[in-house]
C-alpha cells in the first residue's frame, strides 16, 4: 500500500508542475483602449495593402505577379485560422493556406478582383499580449467583385474578422503586423466559444451517491442483509484545458461512504475464529434476534483525473477518467439491536463461556452505540465520471452528469475487532474491503481570467 502512496504522491507532484507550466502559457494580458488606439495606424497601413494586393491585378485584365507575390508576404508563414472562402459562388469553407487561396484566384479568375475595404470603420474585437506576441481581432467589411471562370459575375459583401499578430520589440512595442487568420462571423463566433472552454478553472460541485463500503463474502452472505448507503457530499474542483477538448483535474472532495448490515433470528455458534485477550481461540455462540450494524467511512478525496471534451456550440459533453487517493479521516461503525454473546473453545478446552464482560461474553443491547472499524489510514480507487457541461455567462460553466467511483486497494478493517459482528458471523476473514460509489453531480465552473 506504501508503495502505491509513493507512486501516486510522486504523480501529483508532476500533475502540479504541467499545470503551473501550462497556466504560464495560458496567461494573456489584455490590451487598454490607448494600446488599441495606438495600434490603428499600423492596422489600417496592413489593410491598405491587402485591399490593393488582394486584387492582384493592375489592370483588370490579367493578374499581375508582383501583386500574388506581395499578398502572400502579408500573411503569417503558417496562418492559424485559415482564410475564409469569399471567392467561390457557395461562400463555404476555408482555405487553409495561401497558396490555396492564391491558387483558386489563379485557376478561376485570371482578370483579377476588385476589391474594396472599409479602412475607415474597422473595428477592434479584441487585443492581447501573449508570450510576447501582439493578437488583434478587427472586424471589417469588405466587397468583391469579379467574373469567375469567365462566365458569371461573383459578389460578395459583408464583415470579416481578420485576426492579426505582431511581435513585441526591445521597448515592448509591436512591429511586422501580419494576418495569421480571416474569418465570417458563424466561425469567429465558434473560435470564442472554443476559446472560452480553454484556460484555469475552478469549481464547486455537489455529489449525491449511493455507496458500498464493500466486500464480496458481506455483500453475498446469507446471514447478513447488506444495503448500500447515501450521502451527499461537496467537492472543489481546478481544472486546466490545455485544448477545448483535453486538459488534467483534480481539487478536494469531503466524502461519505455507508453500508448497512441486518442480522436476523440468528441463533448458533459461528464458523468464525477469534483470537481473545489471552491468545486463546474461539467461536463466537450468537443469539440475535434483531440486530443492524451501519458502517461509515469520513474521508478527504483527492481525485486525479483526465479530462475530456466533446461537441460544439454551449452544450459540451464531457468524460472524466482517473484515480482517487483516499485520506481516511473517520471509520466508525454503528449497532442497534441486542443480542447474546457466548464464546466456545474446542481443544484443549471443550467449554462454551458466558457471561464474562472481559471476553465480550454476555448480554448486550445497542441504541445506536459508536465503535472505531480500525481501518488502513488511506486507500485509492479508479474514477470516471461523464455528462454535459453548458456555457454560461461572465466565464462560468455548469456541469450536470454522474460519476462511478470503484476501490482499488483494500481498507482491512481489523479482523479481531468483536464488536464487529461482521467478523463474528463471517466464515472466513473478510477480505478484499473497498470502498464504491455511484453518484449524480451538479456544479459550476469559473474560468479564471488571463
Amino acid at each position: 500500500m506504501n508503495k502505491y502512496i509513493t507512486k501516486l504522491k510522486q504523480m501529483s507532484r508532476s500533475i502540479l508542475v504541467i499545470l503551473l507550466l501550462v497556466t504560464s502559457n495560458l496567461y494573456a494580458q489584455n490590451l487598454t483602449d490607448d494600446q488599441k488606439n495606438a495600434f490603428m495606424p499600423d492596422i489600417k497601413r496592413l489593410l491598405k495593402d491587402y485591399e490593393q494586393y488582394s486584387q492582384f491585378t493592375t489592370d483588370g485584365i490579367r493578374l499581375n505577379n508582383d501583386y500574388i507575390i506581395q499578398f502572400s508576404t502579408l500573411f503569417n508563414r503558417k496562418i492559424k485560422n485559415g482564410i475564409y472562402n469569399d471567392i467561390t459562388p457557395t461562400n463555404k469553407g476555408i482555405f487553409h493556406t495561401v497558396d490555396e487561396y492564391v491558387s483558386f484566384i489563379r485557376s478561376n479568375y485570371p482578370q483579377g478582383l476588385d476589391v474594396t475595404i472599409d479602412i475607415d470603420n474597422i473595428q477592434i474585437e479584441e487585443a492581447y499580449l501573449k508570450n510576447s506576441v501582439f493578437e488583434i481581432t478587427v472586424k471589417v467589411h469588405k466587397k468583391i467583385t469579379g467574373l469567375f471562370n469567365n462566365q458569371k459575375i461573383h459578389r460578395f459583401n459583408d464583415d470579416l474578422f481578420f485576426t492579426l499578430t505582431a511581435t513585441a520589440d526591445a521597448q515592448g512595442k509591436p512591429s511586422d503586423f501580419k494576418i495569421n487568420g480571416i474569418l465570417n462571423k458563424s466561425r469567429y463566433a465558434q473560435t470564442i466559444i472554443n476559446r472560452q472552454g480553454k484556460g484555469v478553472f475552478v469549481g464547486i460541485t455537489g455529489l449525491y451517491a449511493l455507496t458500498q463500503i464493500y466486500s464480496p463474502m458481506s455483500f453475498s452472505s446469507d446471514i447478513l442483509e447488506a444495503k448500500s448507503g447515501s450521502s451527499f457530499y461537496p467537492g472543489i474542483d481546478l481544472l486546466v484545458m490545455f485544448t477545448n477538448s483535453f486538459g488534467l483535474g483534480t481539487g478536494i472532495r469531503f466524502s461519505s461512504y455507508k453500508s448497512s448490515f441486518n442480522i436476523s433470528s440468528y441463533n448458533k455458534t459461528s464458523d468464525a475464529v477469534i483470537t481473545d485477550i489471552d491468545g486463546d481461540t474461539y467461536n463466537p455462540v450468537l443469539q440475535i434476534n434483531n440486530l443492524n450494524q451501519v458502517s461509515t467511512v469520513k474521508s478527504l478525496d483527492i481525485p486525479i483525473l483526465l479530462k475530456f471534451r466533446g461537441g460544439k456550440n454551449k452544450t459540451k459533453f464531457y468524460f472524466d477518467l482517473g484515480v482517487i487517493y483516499t485520506k481516511i479521516s473517520n471509520a466508525t461503525f454503528t449497532l442497534t439491536g441486542n443480542s447474546v454473546r457466548k464464546g466456545y473453545y474446542s481443544a484443549p478446552y471443550y467449554v462454551t463461556l458466558s457471561d464474562i464482560p472481559e471476553y465480550g461474553f454476555g448480554s448486550y443491547t445497542y441504541r445506536n452505540d459508536e465503535f472505531n472499524l480500525m481501518t488502513e489510514s488511506s486507500t485509492f480507487s479508479g474514477y470516471t465520471s461523464f455528462g454535459l457541461m453548458f456555457q454560461l455567462p461572465q466565464n462560468l460553466l455548469l456541469k450536470i452528469g454522474g460519476s462511478l467511483t470503484y476501490g482499488l486497494s483494500d481498507l482491512k478493517p481489523d479482523k479481531n475487532n468483536t464488536d464487529n459482528y461482521i467478523n463474528l458471523v463471517s466464515s472466513k476473514p473478510v477480505e478484499n474491503t473497498t470502498l464504491r460509489a455511484i453518484s449524480i453531480e451538479m456544479g459550476i465552473f469559473y474560468k479564471i481570467p488571463f
